[in-house]
């Protein structure tokens, strides 16, 4: 049974401080400790195939890096779960300007993150390095130099500045390459979530003003990379564990990489639907750090959860890789659904969370100002059975809060724009079982083809479609009365005392070739008669010759008495006078002409 939950919204701190960067870690705006942000969906500028620049999408332009002529390094569509890789052939790179600060670039520590595979490991070259690679001070990497993975931060190439790993498999296939340097801390070096090396203390990067940051190397001091990069990360402080968990689920499930160890979101796994897109997290560790709100590359925000503890986890992924936001009409419950949706992963119980979403690109025209918009959570895709919550809007940031989740739900926007009968059930009205009533005047009522149904309380609405062999009886005494337009391929039945009424006061917009059957009741006796008219015209018109009995449309004769007798019956237009809507007087003794 469909669950509606009542709640008070309030807008959360504006999106322009929102946790925007990678996995919802840091920010895409400058501001954060998220300096290099190298992701091949966004700000790679192609001559053909070949790279002229890679902005930087941490919001630095100082970092973007680029390059002229055979130093190019060339763009692989298509290539990685449907994401494109840039490819170095050992004699190209990419790389800043002399811009690098202390402020922009890392110093005594910093958390970055790659995903890479060599061609050969028995090159002798880096991944990424400042540029000229010397010994005296770098920050650089290499995956691998003939044979060992190393990594170097400060003063090489002493065991504070580096980590150093041999004797290491599959460095032909991608993988998640994750490093942590801190003073305090030491460094740690992560493959797929797993940890293979930890060493104490760190040196101080300190070249800033005379060195680049290159992606490919081919320069001085270091051959260049024969391989392919699809991600790069760079914080210039070290990042905690949560938030190390999160950035790395977020690029497993982007490029189909399987984490060995923490894989906490699943709903990657084909088996789940392959929710690979825009993946954002938040959570909790066991040794206490956390991170409470990420947005990442997508249109949903995540924060404030109610009862976080150790150990807790929630991440959330959508169905499409760069999706066009339409909605477009749910025929499970006759809503106006969001053409994606998202799935998440809960480890534990968080509690509750607030849900934001980023409304900027989608086409609300045809939501009703009187209908909220609303975010739908069901256990299954097609949400035939969800908990509802209404959203609030400000500006382009729709919010809801006390939102629960459980580990593999769905969630999608919707909004309510008809009241529908099919058949069987009525969907989305206010009245007794879904039907419409006298609130639902911003509504249009739908009767589906085929389907026939019977209006037993007073309606108010805002237009009315009968579809094709579909028909809608009104009960005797009751109003069915509309704002705007009525559409009729089927037919509206008014028995008795029934009435349809139209409030618009514009021209027109009634259409279709059904039918509108009024069924009166006339005295019985040849010198007493009644008038009828209808509220709708025919093609700009009505006029008697149009009434019908149960029997087909009825005669007419020039004779005084009707005859009721025939079949279907006769009556005499002697006795119908014509009416002057001008001067509103009855043109008395003027027999209507058929």
């Amino acid at each position: 049974m469909k669950t509606i939950l009542p709640l008070l919204f309030f807008l959360i701190s504006l999106y322009s401080f929102a946790q925007t960067g990678p996995g919802g870690v840091g920010t895409n705006d400058g501001t954060s400790s998220l300096v290099s942000w190298y992701r091949p969906d966004n700000g790679i500028s192609v001559t053909g195939s070949l790279i002229d620049s890679w902005t930087n999408s941490a919001g630095i332009s100082a970092l973007d890096i680029s390059e002229t002529g055979i130093q190019r390094p060339t763009l692989i569509t298509n290539a990685v779960n449907g994401y494109d890789e840039v490819s170095f052939n050992g004699s190209n790179r990419l790389r800043t300007g002399l811009t690098l600060t202390t402020s922009n670039f890392v110093t005594n520590q910093a958390s970055s993150f790659i995903v890479t595979k060599a061609d050969n490991t028995t090159q002798t070259s880096s991944v990424y390095t400042t540029d000229p690679l010397v010994g005296s001070t770098r920050f650089s990497n290499h995956i691998p130099w003939a044979g060992t993975v190393y990594y170097d931060i400060g003063t090489c190439c002493g065991s504070s500045a580096r980590i150093q790993v041999g004797s290491l498999t599959g460095l032909t296939s991608y993988s998640i390459w994750s490093y942590d340097a801190h003073p305090s801390s030491g460094k740690q070096l992560y493959r797929n979530e797993s940890l293979l090396q930890s060493r104490a203390n760190t040196s101080t990067y300190n070249s800033h003003a005379s060195q680049r940051f290159n992606l490919g190397a081919n320069t001085s001091g270091s051959n260049g990379f024969v391989g392919d990069v699809t991600e790069l990360i760079i914080f210039r402080t070290k990042v905690n564990t949560a938030q190390r968990l999160i950035i790395d689920n977020y690029l497993a499930a982007k490029y189909g990489e399987t984490l060995s160890v923490n894989d906490l979101y699943t709903q990657d796994d084909s088996g789940n639907g392959n929710f690979d897109h825009d993946v954002a997290g938040i959570g909790q560790t066991t040794d206490g750090t956390n991170h409470t709100d990420s947005r990442g590359t997508g249109i949903v925000r995540i924060n404030t959860p109610s009862a976080l503890s150790n150990g807790d986890f929630l991440f959330w992924g959508e169905e499409t890789k760069d999706p066009t936001y339409v909605f477009s009409n749910d025929p499970i419950n006759y809503t106006e659904q969001l053409s994606s949706k998202w799935r998440v992963s809960k480890v534990n119980d968080l509690g509750t969370v607030t849900v934001a979403f980023d409304i900027t690109g989608m086409d609300l025209s045809g939501k009703q100002s009187c209908q909220p918009l609303q975010l739908v959570v069901d256990n299954d895709s097609d949400f035939s059975s969800p908990v509802v919550y209404d959203l609030t809007i400000v500006g382009a940031t729709a919010t809801a809060t006390g939102v629960s989740f459980t580990d593999g739900d769905y969630f999608t926007l919707r909004y309510l724009d008809q009241i529908v009968w099919n058949g069987t059930s009525f969907f989305n009205g206010s009245g007794t079982a879904n039907a419409p009533d006298n609130t639902d005047e911003c509504l249009k009522f739908t009767v589906k083809s085929g389907a026939t149904g019977t209006l037993t309380f007073d309606a108010h609405v805002r237009e009315v479609e009968v579809e094709s062999g579909g028909t809608i009886t009104v009960s005797d005494g009751i109003l069915l009365e509309v704002e705007n337009q009525i559409e009729v391929n089927g037919t509206i039945d008014l028995l008795g005392e029934a009435q349809l009424i139209q409030n618009h006061t514009s021209t027109t917009s009634n259409s279709g070739t059904g039918e509108l059957r009024i069924r009166q009741q006339g005295t019985v006796n040849l010198y007493n008669y009644n008038y009828w008219s209808a509220p709708v015209n025919r093609s700009g018109n009505w006029q008697i010759g149009y009434l019908e009995d149960a029997n087909g449309v009825v005669n007419f004769t020039s004779a005084f008495d009707a005859n009721p007798t025939t079949s279907p019956i006769t009556l005499s237009n002697h006795w119908l006078y014509d009416f002057n809507a001008v001067s509103r007087e009855y043109a008395v003794g003027i027999p209507y002409q058929q």
